[in-house]
C-alpha cells in the first residue's frame, strides 16, 4: 500500500509538471482530466464513475475553450501582421512602378533650389498609388515644405495604405521608412538605378516597417543606415513587433515587415547579426550575404522543449494503463495457478 501511494505521487507530480512544461498554465486542468479519467477507471462504483465522467468533460470542455482563446488572439496579431505586409507590398510596387516611369527610384527627398528637403519620397509615388493618393497629389505644392501652411490639407489627411493596422493611429503617420544614405538604394538627391545594384535588388533592403516613430507620411524624415542597423539588431520592443504563432510545436516569432528592391516582401525575425543587417542595407558594398542566417530569420523553428514536454505527457498519460494491464497479467496467471492446484 506504502508503495502503491509512493508511486501515486509520484505519477501526480510528474504528469502535472509534463503538462504544464506543454500547456502553460492550462496544463493542469490537462492534467486533471487524466487523473480523473484513471481514476474512474480504477474504481468499481457506478454512480462513483459517473461523477468522475462528469467532471472528465466539464475539465476538457474548459481545457478547449483556455486553449482556443489565445487562437483567437493569434488570428487577429496574424491578420494585422499580413494586413499591414500587404500595405508594405502596395507601397514598394508603386516605387517600382515609379521607376519604371522615370528609370530610376525616387530620390529619398523633394528639395528646394538650395537642396533643402520638403517632401518626403511617398509625395513623389503618389501617382502612382491609389486614386486617393493621385487626386491627393495634385493639391500638393511641390515647391513649398511638408509643414507649410499651402500643405495643410496634406498634413490632415491619413493614407491608410501608408500606415500599418497595428499603429492604430488617427494622426497621418507612416510605418514605412526608406533608409537614406549614398550606400543604400536611397540617396537624397536625384534616384538610383537598380540595375547598378552590385549586391543584387534580392539582397538589398528598400523598406523597412516600424512602429512608434511619429513621422508624418508627408514629412522629409526616414532613417540612416546607422538607425537601420539598429532597427533589425537589437531585440523587438512589444510596441514595434509582429507576434507570431507559427503553431503548437513551433517557437512563436517576432520580428518586422521589409522589402527588398526586387519587390518581395519578407517577415524578418529579430535580431539579426549586425553584419548580415548592414549586408542587407548597402546596395553596392561588397558584402557576403549569410544565407544560413538569412534563413534562419525567415524559416519556423522548432521548439522541442515543447515537443519532448508533449512526448512525456502522452507516455505519462497512458503509462497507468500499463499497470492495468499486468495487474490483469498477474490476475489471469493466479487464477491459471488456482486451477491447475484444483485440477490436481
Amino acid at each position: 500500500m506504502l508503495s502503491f501511494r509512493l508511486w501515486t505521487i509520484f505519477y501526480i507530480f510528474a504528469l502535472l509538471a509534463a503538462a504544464m512544461s506543454t500547456f502553460g498554465p492550462v496544463g493542469i486542468d490537462a492534467a486533471i482530466i487524466v487523473l480523473v479519467f484513471w481514476t474512474a477507471v480504477y474504481q468499481s462504483s457506478n454512480p462513483i464513475r459517473m461523477l468522475a465522467c462528469l467532471i472528465v468533460g466539464v475539465s476538457a470542455l474548459l481545457l478547449v475553450v483556455a486553449l482556443l482563446l489565445p487562437a483567437v488572439v493569434a488570428a487577429q496579431h496574424a491578420a494585422r501582421r499580413l494586413q499591414c505586409a500587404g500595405r508594405l507590398k502596395q507601397l514598394t510596387v508603386a516605387i517600382l512602378n515609379y521607376r519604371d516611369a522615370n528609370g530610376t527610384l525616387p530620390p529619398a527627398y523633394i528639395t528646394d533650389t538650395n537642396g533643402k528637403p520638403l517632401l518626403s519620397w511617398r509625395v513623389s509615388i503618389l501617382p502612382f498609388f491609389v486614386d486617393q493618393a493621385q487626386a491627393l497629389y495634385s493639391s500638393i505644392d511641390t515647391s513649398k515644405a511638408w509643414d507649410d501652411a499651402s500643405n495643410s490639407q496634406v498634413l490632415s489627411t491619413t493614407l491608410d495604405p501608408l500606415q500599418c493596422p497595428s499603429e492604430r493611429s488617427p494622426a497621418p503617420v507612416t510605418n514605412y521608412f526608406a533608409i537614406v544614405g549614398p550606400r543604400t538604394a536611397w540617396l537624397e538627391k536625384g534616384g538610383r538605378v537598380i540595375g547598378d545594384f552590385s549586391d543584387g535588388a534580392e539582397n538589398t533592403i528598400l523598406l523597412i516597417e516600424a512602429h512608434g516613430r511619429g513621422v508624418q507620411w508627408s514629412e522629409p524624415r526616414d532613417l540612416t543606415i546607422d538607425e537601420a542597423i539598429d532597427l533589425l539588431s537589437q531585440p523587438l520592443t512589444p510596441r514595434d513587433e509582429h507576434q507570431v504563432n507559427y503553431g503548437f510545436f513551433y517557437k512563436p516569432g517576432a520580428g518586422r515587415n521589409i522589402s527588398f528592391a526586387d519587390g518581395r516582401v519578407v517577415f524578418l525575425t529579430a535580431p539579426l547579426d549586425r553584419r548580415l543587417a548592414e549586408s542587407l542595407l548597402t546596395a553596392d558594398g561588397g558584402e557576403d550575404i549569410d544565407l544560413v542566417e538569412l534563413d534562419r530569420a525567415t524559416q519556423l523553428q522548432l521548439d522541442y522543449a515543447k515537443c519532448y514536454g508533449f512526448t512525456m505527457f502522452a507516455i505519462l498519460s497512458f503509462l497507468p494503463a500499463t499497470r492495468i494491464g499486468l495487474r490483469r497479467i498477474k490476475g489471469d496467471r493466479q487464477t491459471r495457478a488456482e486451477r491447475e492446484a484444483g485440477d490436481a
